[in-house]
């Protein structure tokens, strides 16, 4: 039941979120998001991104990646960070051209203002 529930949000995330980056960051996105899966150091082990895409901002190429989630606590937002980072070794840039996303159906206020201390959009999933 979990699964349809965080598919579902991640489905609509994709649709919702290329208008709401560009009117939020001026982030055009090139062709769509979708889910991936990115290849760990170990052989035949993979990170799942829920997120994932390519954009423009003023004319830069900038990594799209993001999380959708019920909820969301420090450690999971730690380990959507890992995630960002093993994607900026193998993408072969900067953790600083990614943009991090989580769309979330609920969250605390304690936790939506430490995402946002590391960087990270947070959207209310009644936004999309």
């Amino acid at each position: 039941m979990s699964d349809a529930v965080g598919y579902n949000l991640e489905n609509q995330s994709y649709k919702g979120l290329p208008p709401m980056l560009k009117r939020d960051l001026g982030l055009e996105i090139e062709d769509r998001l979708i889910r991936r899966y990115l290849p760990t150091e170990k052989e035949g082990q993979y990170l799942q991104v829920n997120i994932y895409g390519w954009g423009k901002k003023n004319g830069k190429k900038t990594l799209i990646l993001g999380e959708a989630k019920t909820s969301i606590s420090r450690r999971e937002i730690s380990r959507f960070q890992k995630i960002v980072k093993r994607a900026a070794q193998l993408e072969n840039i900067n953790s600083n051209d990614i943009c991090q996303v989580i769309v979330v159906h609920n969250v605390t206020p304690s936790i939506e203002e430490y995402a946002k201390e590391q960087g990270i959009q947070l959207y209310w999933s009644y936004d999309l």
